[in-house]
């Protein structure tokens, strides 16, 4: 059951990364893309909603990861190059978009803890659970 668990995490964690790397980069070019109204708009009341948002997605996928990482370690450690594969992505096409001004670095360096907490969250799911007394 263990070997089962550990061949079906990986593409589990594929998939979880893939979803969130997907909706990193729909939301990107947006928020580069915004005037500084936007930008005070955004990030002083939609940010929270949005951010929380996120979080609860991240919350959803990795609940699933939770219970095939359930008392295997080896499960554990498989997703970490997985997801940081995905992480490191987001980031990287974050920061190519090459932020021009004042503003689309405000924004970079806004939406960079954000990528960053869902990535760390992700990893960190199954490690935290504390479910492992089967």
């Amino acid at each position: 059951m263990k070997f089962l668990k550990f061949i079906l995490s990986i593409p589990y964690a594929g998939l979880a990364g893939w979803l969130h790397w997907l909706l990193f980069k729909w939301i990107i070019p947006i928020a580069m893309g915004t005037s500084w109204t936007w930008f005070f708009i955004f990030f002083t009341i939609v940010g929270t909603i949005v951010s929380a948002c996120f979080h609860s997605i991240t919350t959803l996928l990795a609940f699933p990861s939770c219970l095939l990482c359930k008392n295997n370690l080896a499960a554990k450690i498989v997703q970490i190059p997985i997801y940081g594969f995905f992480g490191y992505s987001s980031l990287a096409f974050l920061w190519s978009v090459t932020p021009q001004g004042l503003l689309q670095w405000l924004v970079a360096l806004c939406l960079t803890p954000i990528i960053l907490i869902t990535y760390i969250a992700l990893i960190a799911a199954p490690f935290i659970s504390t479910d492992d007394d089967d």
